[in-house]
C-alpha cells in the first residue's frame, strides 16, 4: 500500500476518488479505442460512409429516436452510392438486387450459407412482450404463416370484395357529407386510416372499429400510432447496447402506454373467440390452429395487433401519399382519373376484380411505393456466423379499389397546407403522418 499512500498524498485525493478517476479514464480508453477499431479494423472498415457514424452507434440512435434517420439514410446513399455504413456493425443497401439476399427465404442452406434472421434489437426490443409474426424465430414464423396463408390468399381476399366494398361505400358517403361536396378541406390520411382500420378490424375481429361512423374518431387510432414513437427510443437504446436499460424503461412506464394501445385489441379478440372458429376471415386459420402451435392468448392478441397494424396503417399510408403525390403532379392526376372514369361507366363497375385492368393506376402506386414507402426502416437482418453474399453473383387490390372510387367520384385539389408533405414528416419505422388536407370536389361530370 506504500505507492498507492504516496499517490494520495500527492494528489490529495482519496481512495474512491481515484477509483472513480481510474473508472472515467477506462471507459474513454474503451470509448476511443472502439472508435479507431470500428474506423479502421473492423471488417466492415472499407464500406463507405461518415466517419462519426462507422466509429460510432450512437449517431444512428439518436438520429432513430427523433425520426429523422430514414431521411438521414437517404442523404447517404444519395452522397456514397447504393451500399453505405450507416453505423459500425450496419450496411443500408438500395439496390433491388439486394432484397432477395437480405430477406429471401433459404431452403436449408445455399453454397453453406445460413438465411438471415431478424434483428432483435428492432423487431423484439421488449423482453417480455409476446412473439409475433414480425418478431418470431424462423420455425415460429413458418408455423404462424402456414395458420394465415390461406386467409390472405388471393382467392380469400377477393372473396371478401362484399366486405369491403361496403366500407368503401362508406367512406365516399362520408366524404361528400363531411366535406360539404368539396367546400371543406379534409384530413385525407385520417379518413384513409379509418377506412382500413375499420376494414382490417372486420376481417380479423368481425366486427369494425367504428371509426368512419364515429366521423374519424377513435382512441385506439391515437394509441397505436402513439406506440410505434414510444417504442423508438427503446429500440435505439438496445441497439446503441443499453438493452438492461430498456427492460428497465418497460417495467416503469412503457408497459401502460403499450396496453392502452391493446385494450380494444384484446376486447374484439375476446369477441371475436365466440364466434365460429371457422368463420372466414383473416384469423380463422390461426384461431383453428391455436391449440397445435402452442398460442396463448397472449400471443393471439399479439399477432391481431400486428395484422391489424400491417394490414391498416401501411395501406392508408401509402394511399395518403399517393393522393399527396397526384395533387402535386397535375398531369398525371389528369391522366390516372381519365383511365378509371373511361373504363367505368358507373360505380357499380368498379370492384375488387375489375380495377385489375387500370394499368396506369397500377404504375402510380408502384412510383408511390418507391417515392414514399410505409416501411422505412426497424427490419433489418442479421448476418448469420460465417457471412453471407448480398448482391454476390394484400393489399394492391385494395388500394386500388379504394383509389378508383375516390377518382371516379371526386376532383381532388390539395390545400396549400399540403406543400412538402412528406418531408414534413418523421419517421419510426412506420411515418408519422401529419394531416393531409385535400378538397374531394363531386366529379365534374357528375355535378
Amino acid at each position: 500500500m506504500p505507492v498507492i499512500d504516496k499517490l494520495t498524498g500527492a494528489t490529495g485525493l482519496s481512495g474512491p476518488h481515484l477509483l472513480l478517476g481510474a473508472v472515467g479514464v477506462s471507459i474513454i480508453i474503451y470509448i476511443v479505442g472502439s472508435a479507431i477499431y470500428n474506423v479502421f479494423f473492423h471488417p466492415l472498415a472499407s464500406y463507405p460512409g461518415p466517419l462519426i457514424q462507422r466509429a460510432s452507434y450512437i449517431p444512428f440512435g439518436i438520429r432513430h429516436t427523433l425520426g429523422i434517420q430514414a431521411f438521414h439514410t437517404q442523404t447517404l446513399h444519395d452522397k456514397y452510392g447504393p451500399v453505405v455504413r450507416i453505423s459500425p456493425n450496419h450496411l443500408s443497401f438500395t439496390d433491388h438486387r439486394a432484397w432477395k439476399d437480405v430477406y429471401g427465404h433459404i431452403a436449408g442452406s445455399r453454397n453453406g450459407t445460413e438465411e438471415m434472421m431478424k434483428s432483435l434489437t428492432f423487431a423484439h426490443p421488449v423482453d417480455e412482450q409476446a412473439h409475433h409474426i414480425i418478431s418470431a424465430d424462423r420455425e415460429l414464423h413458418a408455423k404462424l404463416r402456414r395458420g394465415l396463408a390461406n386467409s390472405f390468399s388471393d382467392a380469400s381476399m377477393r372473396g371478401q370484395g362484399p366486405l369491403i366494398g361496403k366500407y368503401i361505400d362508406l367512406l365516399i358517403h362520408k366524404l361528400h357529407e363531411q366535406g360539404e361536396e368539396g367546400r371543406v378541406p379534409l384530413n385525407a390520411t385520417n379518413w384513409y386510416n379509418c377506412t382500413t382500420f375499420d376494414i382490417t378490424g372486420d376481417l380479423i375481429f368481425g366486427m369494425p372499429f367504428g371509426a368512419l361512423e364515429g366521423n374519424g374518431k377513435h382512441p385506439w387510432l391515437e394509441f397505436i400510432l402513439g406506440s410505434l414513437k414510444s417504442v423508438a427510443p427503446m429500440g435505439a437504446l438496445s441497439y446503441i447496447g443499453l438493452h438492461w436499460l430498456v427492460q428497465v424503461i418497460w417495467k416503469m412506464s412503457g408497459a401502460e402506454i403499450f396496453r392502452k394501445s391493446m385494450e380494444s385489441v384484446d376486447l374484439m379478440l375476446k369477441e371475436r373467440l365466440k364466434m365460429d372458429a371457422d368463420r372466414n376471415d383473416l384469423f380463422g386459420g390461426l384461431i383453428q390452429r391455436q391449440e397445435k402451435l402452442g398460442l396463448g392468448f397472449d400471443e393471439l392478441s399479439a399477432n391481431a395487433w400486428i395484422l391489424v397494424l400491417a394490414g391498416s396503417e401501411t395501406t392508408a399510408t401509402t394511399l395518403s401519399g399517393v393522393t399527396y403525390l397526384l395533387t402535386q403532379n397535375p398531369e398525371v392526376l389528369k391522366r390516372v382519373t381519365q383511365e378509371v372514369r373511361t373504363a367505368f361507366k358507373s360505380v357499380d363497375e368498379i370492384d375488387i376484380n375489375s380495377v385489375n385492368k387500370l394499368t396506369y393506376m397500377l404504375a402510380v402506386l408502384n412510383e408511390t411505393l418507391r417515392l414514399y414507402p410505409p416501411v422505412t426502416s426497424n427490419l433489418p437482418r442479421v448476418v448469420p456466423r460465417g457471412g453471407a453474399k448480398v448482391l454476390g453473383d394484400l393489399a394492391y387490390a385494395e388500394m386500388r379499389w379504394i383509389l378508383a372510387r375516390i377518382l371516379f367520384e371526386f376532383d381532388l385539389r390539395g390545400s396549400p397546407t399540403t406543400a412538402n408533405w412528406i418531408e414534413r414528416q418523421k419517421s419510426y419505422g412506420l411515418w408519422e403522418r401529419i394531416p393531409l388536407d385535400v378538397y374531394f370536389e363531386p366529379a365534374r361530370e357528375k355535378r
